[in-house]
């Protein structure tokens, strides 16, 4: 498939114009703002319809070419033109990245979070444990202080003053 160069009409096969050296866009690129200009051949007085991107006109009845040349103005407002577009396209990247950076930065916080969660239930579920193993020595320090004999049926014939020696090991006043 050929295409044609946008300012001066040849036929081009790669991506700058053998005749007039323009680049051409590729289809990724948005197409320009053309205006759309009038002249008359100065050979055969037609009149040639033309784009103002284009610097070679051909005539159509007669096949003639000339040069159109460009006032310093309207260079000068196609570089601030493309410059315009450049800007506009960077900052739309630059909207683009940014996004892209605060979105890093919440999943970031995310993760922070989660981690922060994670380690408060570690460090609530360690308590726990240190609770339970502190009651079990408790309960296992409580029971072998006690000296006291588990059933009353241990106290059925002994001397008196040995089951009050016993009670009062254990605690018990006033026996």
């Amino acid at each position: 498939m050929t295409t044609t160069c946008p300012k001066c009409g040849a036929e081009v096969y790669g991506k700058f114009c053998v005749m007039c050296g323009e680049k051409i866009p590729d289809d990724e690129e948005t197409p320009r703002e053309v205006k759309r200009m009038q002249m008359k051949c100065n050979a055969c007085n037609g009149v040639m319809t033309f784009d103002s991107d284009q610097s070679i006109l051909s005539c159509p009845f007669c096949g003639s070419k000339e040069i159109v040349l460009e006032s310093d103005a309207v260079a000068v407002q196609k570089i601030k033109s493309s410059a315009q577009k450049e800007i506009a396209v960077e900052k739309l990247h630059s909207k683009e990245r940014l996004s892209a950076r605060r979105d890093d930065i919440q999943v970031m916080k995310m993760r922070y979070k989660i981690r922060n969660n994670i380690s408060q239930h570690i460090v609530g579920f360690l308590w726990l444990i240190v609770a339970v193993v502190a009651v079990l020595i408790l309960i296992f320090y409580m029971r072998t202080l006690a000296k006291m004999p588990l059933s009353d049926d241990s106290y059925i014939n002994q001397n008196w003053l040995v089951v009050k020696v016993q009670l009062e090991d254990a605690g018990y006043k006033h026996i």
